[in-house]
Formats: C-alpha cells, sequence, structure tokens
C-alpha cells in the first residue's frame, strides 16, 4: 500500500480556538479511556502555563505556504475539505 506524501507540521499551541478543543475531545480518548477531554477552561490553563508547553500536529503545509504545498492527496469527501484561509486539521498533540 502507498500513502501520498504529506507534510506534517509541529507548532505551538498559543491560544485556545474552537478547533483546538475539539481536536484534543477527539485526541483524549485514543491516550485514555478513564480520562474524558479537557475544557476550554482547563486547556487555557495549560497554554497560558509558564510552565508547559502544549505542541500540536498539523496534517498540511504550515500558514502561508503557497498551494499545493502540503504535497496532499484528494482530500476526499467535500464536507471534509476546510475552507480557504482554515488552519490544517491538527491530528496529534504533545505536552512537556
Amino acid at each position: 500500500m502507498t500513502l501520498p506524501d504529506q507534510i506534517l507540521t509541529i507548532e505551538v499551541a498559543r491560544e485556545v480556538t474552537k478547533q483546538l478543543v475539539t481536536a484534543v475531545a477527539n485526541l483524549i480518548p485514543q491516550l485514555s479511556a478513564s480520562s474524558g477531554p479537557p475544557s476550554a477552561a482547563e486547556l487555557a490553563e495549560i497554554v497560558e502555563s509558564p510552565g508547559a508547553t502544549l505542541f500540536v500536529a498539523r496534517l498540511g503545509a504550515p500558514e502561508g505556504a503557497p498551494d499545493g504545498a502540503d504535497g496532499a492527496a484528494d482530500p476526499g469527501d467535500p464536507a471534509e475539505r476546510p475552507e480557504p484561509g482554515d488552519p490544517a486539521p491538527i491530528v496529534g498533540m504533545l505536552t512537556f
């Protein structure tokens, strides 16, 4: 099986957005069946803490990259495609 070449962009989460809250809510169950996702306020405490850094992995080129720079194949279902200007989807996270 051949997978299309895609770029994974890693960045520091600097603000809590609806996209970040939704992504974390979707990712937490992959880590623990017993832990619920943090609320937006709890996530803000993590993002704003000087003692923690939340990294997010986005599938696609960084914001401002030229069209087609992400190397992604056809994104499939039109309902799943981001609107122009939307940030790339968050597919992972790591906290230090």
